[in-house]
């Protein structure tokens, strides 16, 4: 089950532009360090939940009174 999405608004303080460049380079960093540690949780649930993993389910239909002439698609 996917949560529905949100949106949330941040009031992000004003930054000089050093200060930008030196808060984006450390949250890259941590996002490569994070990456490289997790890689292969990462690549396990994406390859979980990739198309061809996931299971098609038609509906059982036998037994309910469905006049096939009247089929809308």
């Amino acid at each position: 089950m996917r949560p529905e999405p949100f949106s949330a608004e941040v009031e992000l303080p004003k930054l000089c532009d050093e200060c930008a460049v030196a808060v984006y380079d450390c949250l890259r960093s941590f996002l490569e360090l994070f990456e490289c540690h997790y890689h292969h949780c990462i690549e396990r649930w994406v390859e979980d939940h990739s198309q061809h993993n996931i299971i098609s389910v038609q509906p059982n239909l036998t037994g309910l009174d469905i006049d096939e002439d009247d089929v809308p698609f």
